[in-house]
């Protein structure tokens, strides 16, 4: 027992370096002993196309700066287009009626008015209203010309 002293101490001197370097101490025959450890396991994603909203951006050809919007999917199937960020409407008129906006007070943002006969029902089409409404707002604040 007294011969294997030495070799213990040497070996045991081996792992600490090794470890303390971030290297395994185990042998090759030691790892292939030990159970595969299965990859770690990707978080779930929802798909796009199931998403309840998207956002959306939109440049005018009339104003270089960009419209955002967030395309919401409402409970009754409607998408409705929340207008988070657009041009400053500058010396122009900003009430509902002349900027073609309804507002929403449960979360503080303005929404395109679209007439409920003809609101958009999924997302391709809600961005078609968000670029129509957009052009007609950037044409409204360049030239001051109503949305008819």
């Amino acid at each position: 027992m007294s011969d294997l002293g030495p070799i213990l101490l040497v070996g045991g001197a081996i792992a600490l370096v090794l470890a303390l370097l971030g290297q395994s101490t185990t042998t090759p025959a030691q790892r292939q002993r030990q159970p595969p450890q299965a990859p770690p396991r990707a978080t779930p994603r929802a798909s796009p196309r199931a998403s309840t909203s998207r956002r959306y951006w939109y440049r005018s050809r009339h104003i270089q700066k960009p419209f955002t919007f967030n395309l919401v999917k409402q409970p009754d199937g409607e998408v409705r287009i929340y207008i988070c960020n657009a041009p400053s409407y500058g010396s122009r008129q900003t009430d509902g009626h002349s900027t073609h906006r309804y507002f929403d007070s449960g979360n503080g943002l303005h929404y395109v008015c679209v007439e409920k006969s003809l609101c958009p029902t999924n997302f391709d089409d809600a961005r078609s209203w968000a670029r129509y409404w957009a052009n007609k707002t950037a044409k409204y604040i360049k030239t001051g010309r109503s949305f008819s």
